[in-house]
């Protein structure tokens, strides 16, 4: 929208004031599920629209929210041990991060939903290093629907109150706060209590010890989540906004691990392939630590000791063999 609204495919941007601007998209269009666009290279003409508004963005300087229901990358629920669908048909989802990539630098937000889960993403755009973010909103909807293993998971109704700066548009902070469906139902007093029953689940800046909502911020925030159990059980229990009621296995965690990490196919088969949740498509990433490598690198060790032993026995036999040679040599003399 630039002085007119003109929504022919369901996407629009707005000057929410000089410097900053929203762009909300029509991610239907790309999602997986819809066949009707499966096949189209550029449906209702939106990354050729898209391109241009972030290209005027670029050059008059301004800094760009992108709002959108589907977000791109992976579900993170899915069969134990499985990997998960993808959330836009591959060829739609390669587009949409060429072009995220490719205008970074403006790009000072991006909110999602659609997951039914608090979460967020962080962006590498097959370049190895996280260039861009993303973050996904928990529903008012008090369950989580996966139709792909018929398991229905029970989440809190919950809301999300987003800081931002208006100097310079950067994210700082979101408080969630969740309606406790456990506590709400058992509320037997007068009218007056049940208009507050949302409560402050958590700030997340605060909480991960990050300065703001930045992509660099969120990178340290994945980074923690890979190794601190403890803050990644607060983190699963945060997805469902309180209602915890299944419990993340080291396969599960995988699953959660790269459906945050990784946006393109390519990083997210090698984060499924990868212990310690890697999914860098640089030529040389950093060595794995599963337990397949311990095996190998045992089973190398142990071969290189024999065959040093077993050059040392031929040595050994041979020196003697020539000693015995020189002294019956010596003795014949």
């Amino acid at each position: 929208m630039q002085g007119k609204l003109l929504c022919i495919g369901g996407y629009y941007s707005h000057l929410v004031k000089p410097g900053l601007r929203i762009i909300s998209l029509n991610t239907i269009l790309w999602y997986e599920p819809n066949n009707l666009t499966a096949k189209l290279t550029d449906p209702g003409n939106q990354f050729q629209w898209l391109d241009g508004i972030l290209k005027n963005s670029s050059k008059f300087s301004e800094k760009v929210y992108i709002i959108g229901h589907v977000p791109p990358g992976f579900y993170n629920r899915g069969l134990p041990g499985q990997k998960c669908g993808p959330t836009f048909h591959l060829p739609h989802l390669e587009s949409y991060l060429n072009i995220l990539h490719k205008y970074s630098p403006v790009i000072s937000g991006q909110l999602y939903g659609h997951l039914h889960v608090d979460m967020f993403q962080v962006y590498q755009y097959n370049t190895g290093v996280f260039k861009g973010s993303s973050l996904l909103a928990s529903s008012v909807t008090p369950w989580h629907s996966n139709k792909n293993d018929n398991v229905s998971i029970p989440v809190n109704p919950s809301v999300r109150l987003i800081h931002y700066s208006r100097t310079d548009a950067r994210l700082l902070e979101f408080d969630q706060y969740y309606l406790n469906l456990t506590k709400a139902n058992n509320i037997t007093k007068m009218p007056e209590e049940k208009m507050n029953v949302y409560e402050l689940l958590y700030s997340f800046a605060k909480f991960y010890g990050v300065p703001d909502l930045s992509t660099e911020s969120l990178v340290q925030v994945y980074e923690i989540l890979k190794r601190n159990k403890t803050v990644f059980d607060s983190f699963f229990t945060f997805l469902s906004a309180g209602e915890r009621t299944v419990d993340c296995d080291s396969a599960c965690k995988v699953t959660q691990i790269c459906s945050v990490s990784c946006s393109s196919s390519q990083e997210y088969d090698m984060c499924f392939k990868s212990s310690d949740y890697n999914c860098s498509t640089t030529p040389n990433p950093p060595p794995h630590t599963s337990k397949d490598s311990v095996i190998i690198y045992v089973s190398i060790c142990f071969v290189t000791v024999a065959i040093i032993l077993l050059l040392l026995i031929v040595v050994r036999k041979f020196w003697i063999s020539s000693g015995r040679s020189e002294y019956s040599r010596f003795t014949s003399i």
